[in-house]
């Protein structure tokens, strides 16, 4: 290891000679003696030294503390103040040069080498984190620029997709809306009565285009808001109302299975903000399922609570086949299945209802999430306002 090369500023010669006879004792080098600032600052430039050890009071036009802020602006170079006594005012401005310590005369070896062992170690510690940071401040803008890349990528990904699955949607949806046209006039058509066999297939074509028409519908509007071309325009709510307009859509499907249903609201007066479009198609999502995974003879609850930390709760709870808590994260993605195939929603396993069920509450500013204890356990669908925001949240 070389020895580390050490100036030393100090205007009474004696002083200098002693102090050079101790640092080369000690194992240091010294790369020279100056008694003046000007010279001091000329001979660092010169010898580039590993440290500088500066009196504070110096003959001359500059002190010490003026050549430590010379260097300071220039080079990297750490001072270390020699120094007996000074006033306040000198002190001050010596500590907003930043030093690296401080000796006090009348010297004593141990202080002076371990002053010195300190501002080096002290400075080489600053300027591996310096470097650091700097290698850290590199990386962080590389990886912003790759980042920025990537989404300018991912953004350009996305509108293509989106103009293609608005062009795919309309494009389907006009040939299969002449389907079921075409075959509802064929089923009720008069003059040459089709047989059982042929309404059996006129019926197979309706269930299959409608389930199409579905699954297109669902793609569409999951696609506008992903865009952000979905806005919700939302209005008070009354949650009686709300249920009583939902529970006489589902009516026909829930005798037909027998299934006994029971709604709960024990504030009668119970409101929430949100687009009343947007929440009628995310009960109506919910009931669809909780009636198609309920067998007959089943229950579902349709409850609605506001708890103490003013937050409103809609739940959808059913006696249904439940699912595995392990399927939890999959039962609202996109194109997710279930390895039962169990609650994707009503397109035949293309997980897409629950999925646009999630997307339309976010957009409302809530949250959604589906609780069960297990297979054959049933399920519990459960929305999630925040009543004292979403009254202002929109105004």
């Amino acid at each position: 290891m070389s020895k580390a090369k050490i100036l030393i500023v100090e205007d009474e010669v004696i002083v200098s000679k002693d102090l050079e006879r101790r640092l080369l004792k000690m194992g240091f080098r010294v790369v020279g003696q100056e008694i003046s600032g000007a010279a001091a600052i000329q001979k660092i430039y010169k010898t580039r030294p590993d440290l500088v050890l500066m009196d504070i009071k110096l003959s001359g036009e500059m002190d010490g503390i003026d050549v430590a802020e010379a260097i300071n602006e220039k080079m990297d170079i750490p001072i270390v103040y020699l120094t007996a006594y000074s006033d306040e005012a000198t002190l001050k401005r010596a500590r907003i040069s930043e030093p690296f310590g401080y000796i006090l005369k009348p010297y004593q070896d141990r202080e002076v080498k371990a002053n010195i062992e300190m501002a080096l170690y002290k400075h080489r510690i600053e300027k591996e984190l310096k470097r650091y940071r700097l290698d850290l401040e590199i990386l962080v803008l590389e990886r912003t620029a790759k980042l920025l890349s990537t989404n300018e990528k991912l953004e350009r990904a996305l509108r293509v997709k989106t103009t293609f699955m608005q062009h795919m949607s309309h494009e389907l949806r006009t040939p299969l809306n002449a389907i079921l046209g075409f075959s509802d006039m064929l089923e009720f058509q008069s003059d040459d009565p089709l047989s059982d066999k042929q309404l059996n297939y006129i019926q197979n074509i309706q269930t299959g285009g409608k389930r199409l028409l579905r699954l297109v519908n669902n793609v569409l509007k999951l696609t506008e808001i992903e865009a952000g071309g979905v806005t919700p325009s939302p209005q008070q709510i009354l949650i009686e109302d709300l249920f009583a307009n939902i529970i006489q859509t589902v009516k026909s499907q829930v005798e037909e299975k027998d299934i006994q249903f029971h709604q709960n609201i024990p504030d009668q007066m119970l409101k929430i903000s949100a687009d009343p479009t947007h929440l009628c198609s995310v009960l109506l999502i919910l009931l669809e399922n909780a009636v198609k995974y309920t067998g007959n003879g089943g229950e579902i609850k349709l409850v609605a609570l506001q708890s103490e930390d003013a937050k409103v709760n809609i739940r959808v709870i059913d006696s249904g086949i439940g699912f595995k808590p392990e399927n939890i994260s999959k039962l609202f993605a996109p194109f997710e299945q279930v390895e039962e195939d169990f609650l994707t929603g009503s397109d035949e396993g293309a997980g897409l209802s629950l999925a646009l069920a999630k997307a339309l509450v976010e957009l409302n500013q809530g949250r959604i999430w589906a609780e069960s204890e297990g297979e054959g356990k049933g399920s519990d669908f459960v929305i999630e306002f925040n009543s004292d925001v979403t009254e202002n949240l929109f105004k």
